[in-house]
């Protein structure tokens, strides 16, 4: 369980810092690095976590859904990056852990409205991938 653990744990950093920091210099997520992070995600459950791929599958579809209809609401102002680095998270995360992911970027991201007013461009990849960080957490404690 030790190596599903650790194997989990480094394809979430290796892509959530480098999503992060594209996130914040270019504002472009590059689609590439999120969908190789969703095949090894995939590939470690596979060959580690087969009884409960189920569960994982499940979270991370309807975190994609829920940021999808996020997007569609807001009118394209959250990115396609995020959309598909929330499926991602939902990967990782198992789906009881979901409500405390979205409480976790709504609370991560209050400062920035109430600071900024008007129209301003904040990336969201690393408020999501703490967010998901707090949840791994406590996915592999629980």
């Amino acid at each position: 369980m030790f190596l599903y653990y650790f194997s989990v744990s480094v394809i979430f950093v290796l892509v959530s810092l480098l999503l992060s920091v594209f996130d914040v210099k270019f504002q472009k997520i590059p689609l590439i690095p999120v969908f190789l992070g969703i095949f090894l995600i995939l590939i470690c459950h596979f060959v580690f976590n087969l009884g409960k791929i189920y569960l994982f599958v499940l979270s991370g579809l309807l975190n994609f859904l829920i940021y999808f209809m996020v997007r569609k609401i807001s009118g394209n102002k959250l990115g396609s990056g995020d959309v598909y680095f929330a499926l991602f998270c939902g990967l990782i995360i198992k789906p009881v852990f979901l409500w405390l992911f979205m409480i976790c970027n709504i609370v991560f991201t209050i400062p920035f409205f109430i600071k900024k007013s008007g129209s301003f461009k904040l990336p969201f990849i690393p408020f999501m991938a703490a967010a998901c960080c707090i949840c791994l957490i406590l996915t592999f404690i629980l």
